[in-house]
C-alpha cells in the first residue's frame, strides 16, 4: 500500500477498487517484522477498522490506511505468514462467497468502470463483518481479520498468485475461521441451535439454499467449526433416528435444493484428514462446480498428499498432470487406477481428461518415471485371486430406478446364489451402501424373510429369470426387496 492514507473517489467518497486491489510498486512493500520483500513468501494482509485521526503509519504501527465513506478507516497490516505466527499475532480468517457484481468487477481490469453500488459492496461487506465481531469488545481488544476483498490485491498478479498458493495455509493457521453466510437469517440460527421442537430444528437446518456453499473452496482448508455446520450434522443425525428412512425425513421437511448434511460430508472428511488422495480431491472439487482452472489447481494443491513447492506457471493440464505425478511419487495411486479404458471414454459421464489406461500396471517394487516424466510404472500389491469374472451387460443407467435395481438384483443373485444373507450383503451393502443389519431387521419386521428367500430360490433356479432377461420381463419379482432397500440406500 502507499505510505499515506489513500484518496477516495470524489463523487461519492466511496474508495475506488484500485485502492484496495492494485499495488503500483510491489517491490516497495516490506514486512515490518523482518523488513524483507514479499518475493519469496506470500503477503499476508490483515486489517482492522477504526478512526485514525490523521495519525502517521509509524504511530499506528501499520502498513497502510484507506479512508472510507463510513467515517471509519481501514487499517492494513502486511506481514509474512511465518513472521505473523512467530510473534503469535492472532487473526480471524473470513470465508465467504463473492457477490456476483463484485466478482464481475474483479474479473475486469482496473481501468474498467466501477459502479458506486459495486464499490459500496466491496468496501462495506468486510467492514460490517469486522464491526459485528467487535461489537462487544473494546477498541484496544480489536482483532485483525483476513478477508479477500481487502487482503488480496486482485489486480496485482505477482502478489495475488503467491497468496492463492497459500490460501489453504492461511485458513489452517488462523486463530478462528468465520463462515459468513450472507443469506442466513437470525431466525434460522435460532431454530437450528435453540429450537423447541424437532420440526424447528429441521427448519433451521434446511432453510437456506446450498448453491453458494458448493462453490466455497477455501472451506477445504478451514478448521472444523462447531458454530453452524457441525450443529447441522448433529441435528440431522438426531432426527434421522426418529424416522423410518432418510426419504421420509426429506419429504417431511420438503427438502429440495437446500443445504443438507451429505453436501458437507466429503468436506468434513477432507478437513479432518487435512489431506486426501488425488482422485478424491479431483472428484470433490469437480462435483462442487469449480470451473475456474486457476482456482481448481490451487484448491487441489491445498488438500492432496503431495503439496507443490513451486507456483503454477504452465497451462492447466500440464500443471494438473504434474500434481498427479507428485502424488504417485508420494505413494498415492488413486488417480491412475480409476482411469477409463480406451473404449470411447468421452461418452462416460465421469470422464476426466487425464488420459486413458491402455494396459494394466506392472507389479514392481516402487513407482518410477521415464526421462520426460510422461510414463509411470507403478508398484502394486496382490490382494486376492479372482475366482469368477462376469461382464455386466447393460451397465449404463436407464433412469428407471426400478429397472436399474432389478438388473443389479438379478446380477447379484446369479453371483451369490439364493442365500439371503449373502444376497443382502452384496446388493444392499456393497452396491448401495446400506447397513445389512438394518435391512435384515426391516425384512424381519415386515415378516418377509421367508417370502424373499423363497423368491430368490425360485428365480435362481428358473433360467428365464437369470441376469440379462430379468430387467425387462421380471421386474415385479423384486418389489419386496426394492421396497426394503430403496428407502435405506442413503441411511
Amino acid at each position: 500500500m502507499s505510505q499515506q492514507p489513500a484518496a477516495v473517489a470524489p463523487s461519492t467518497n466511496i474508495p475506488d477498487l484500485e485502492t484496495i486491489w492494485y499495488e503500483p510498486d510491489p517491490q516497495k512493500l516490506r514486512c515490518p517484522i523482518c523488513e524483507k520483500q514479499f518475493t519469496q513468501s506470500a503477503l499476508i494482509r490483515t486489517f482492522r477498522v477504526g478512526q485514525t485521526g490523521g495519525r502517521s503509519l509509524e504511530s499506528l504501527g501499520c502498513s497502510g490506511v484507506i479512508a472510507t465513506h463510513l467515517d471509519r478507516d481501514i487499517i492494513l497490516y502486511d506481514r509474512h505468514l511465518d513472521c505473523l505466527l512467530q510473534y503469535d499475532i492472532a487473526f480471524t480468517g473470513v470465508s465467504h462467497v463473492w457477490d456476483p457484481q463484485v466478482w464481475v468487477a474483479q474479473m475486469q481490469n482496473r481501468r474498467s468502470p466501477q459502479p458506486a453500488d459495486v464499490r459500496r459492496l466491496a468496501i462495506e461487506s468486510p467492514i460490517h463483518v469486522y464491526e459485528g465481531l467487535m461489537r462487544d469488545k473494546r477498541d484496544e481488544d480489536g482483532e485483525e481479520l483476513w478477508h479477500d476483498y481487502f487482503s488480496v490485491p486482485q489486480w496485482t498478479g505477482e502478489i495475488k498468485t503467491c497468496i492463492l498458493a497459500t490460501i489453504h495455509t492461511i485458513f489452517s493457521s488462523a486463530a478462528t475461521t468465520l463462515f459468513y453466510f450472507h443469506d442466513l437469517s437470525d431466525d434460522l440460527v435460532q431454530k437450528l441451535r435453540y429450537g423447541n421442537s424437532p420440526l424447528e430444528h429441521l427448519q433451521g437446518m434446511t432453510g437456506r439454499p446450498r448453491q453458494d456453499d458448493d462453490r466455497r473452496l477455501p472451506a477445504l482448508g478451514e478448521p472444523s467449526d462447531p458454530g453452524f455446520l457441525g450443529r447441522l450434522k448433529e441435528v440431522w443425525d438426531e432426527e434421522l433416528k426418529k424416522h423410518p428412512s432418510v426419504f421420509d425425513l426429506e419429504r417431511k421437511v420438503e427438502m429440495g435444493r437446500n443445504l443438507v448434511p451429505w453436501n458437507l460430508g466429503p468436506l468434513g472428511e477432507v478437513k479432518a484428514m487435512r489431506t486426501t488422495n488425488f482422485a478424491m480431491a479431483y472428484a470433490l472439487l469437480s462435483k462442487r462446480g469449480c470451473r475456474d482452472q486457476g482456482d481448481f489447481l490451487y484448491a487441489v494443491s491445498g488438500i492432496i498428499t503431495a503439496r507443490p513447492k513451486m507456483l503454477f506457471r504452465n497451462d492447466f493440464l500440464t500443471e494438473l498432470a504434474e500434481l498427479a505425478r507428485g502424488c504417485i511419487e508420494a505413494g498415492d495411486y488413486s488417480h491412475p487406477l480409476i482411469m477409463l479404458g480406451s473404449a470411447d471414454p468421452r461418452a462416460h459421464r465421469n470422464y476426466a481428461e487425464l488420459g486413458e489406461q491402455t494396459s494394466n500396471p506392472d507389479s514392481i517394487e516402487a513407482p518410477s518415471f521415464d526421462a520426460d516424466r510422461q510414463t509411470v510404472a507403478l508398484g502394486l500389491e496382490k490382494m486376492c485371486t479372482v475366482a469368477l469374472a462376469r461382464h455386466a451387460n447393460g451397465g449404463v443407467e436407464t433412469g428407471d430406478a426400478m429397472k436399474d435395481f432389478a438388473r443389479r438384483a438379478a446380477l447379484t443373485l446369479e453371483l451369490t446364489g439364493p442365500n439371503l444373507n449373502d444376497f443382502v450383503a452384496s446388493l444392499g451393502t456393497r452396491l448401495y451402501g446400506a447397513n445389512q443389519d438394518i435391512m435384515m431387521e426391516a425384512l424381519k419386521t415386515a415378516n418377509s424373510l421367508d417370502a424373499v428367500e423363497k423368491a430368490l430360490c425360485t428365480r435362481f433356479n428358473n433360467p428365464e429369470c437369470r441376469y440379462g432377461s430379468w430387467p425387462r420381463r421380471r421386474r415385479v419379482a423384486c418389489q419386496r426387496l426394492i421396497a426394503v432397500d430403496h428407502h435405506q440406500r442413503r441411511a
